[in-house]
């Protein structure tokens, strides 16, 4: 995603301004994308955790696209709690929205092998993981309570080192492990 992504112009900076503080890192895309109302719309996007840390050189490429496949996993796993209802969204009578389908339960039994591999569930590593990867939280949140926040940077970046050597091999792209 982030070669799909450029700088934002001055005008558009002199927008977000304010905003960015709240919202953090900004950035547009690359190619123009039609808009609700067929017109062109050259949107900016929120830049997710991990793609401002690779940026930053923090985290190599890897780590950043263990993470992101991690979320995906946590997603799809539906661990990410209740929210609320889009109410503009069509009803569909008969339907169940906590059905758990046999892909969620495959995506559940994947998230279950990392949390053993990050230490357990009583790992701080772990925990790292399920809020900062997963939930999104920011590290500032997590690390509340929890850990100083200077030391909070160093667990995420060992968790994501750790999801890394998880799932290589596993994912297509991916370099397969030594037998």
């Amino acid at each position: 995603m982030a070669e799909q992504l450029r700088p934002l112009t001055r005008r558009e900076r002199e927008i977000v301004g304010r905003h960015a503080l709240t919202h953090g890192a900004v950035a547009g895309f690359v190619a123009p994308i039609a808009d609700a109302d067929g017109g062109v719309a050259h949107p900016l996007v929120k830049l997710h955790a991990l793609a401002r840390m690779e940026k930053a050189g923090t985290i190599t490429a890897g780590q950043r696209d263990a993470g992101e496949y991690f979320h995906r996993l946590f997603q799809r796993a539906a661990l990410d709690g209740l929210r609320a209802a889009d109410m503009s969204r069509v009803a569909i009578s008969g339907g169940s929205g906590d059905h758990v389908v046999p892909s969620n339960e495959h995506c559940r039994r994947r998230v279950a092998e990392l949390v053993d591999a990050l230490g357990g569930h009583g790992s701080i590593v772990a925990s790292c993981a399920w809020h900062v990867v997963g939930l999104e939280w920011s590290t500032r949140r997590w690390a509340a309570g929890r850990v100083r926040y200077d030391a909070a940077g160093g667990i995420l970046i060992a968790a994501l080192s750790i999801i890394e050597a998880h799932f290589a091999g596993r994912r297509p792209g991916a370099p397969r492990r030594a037998a």
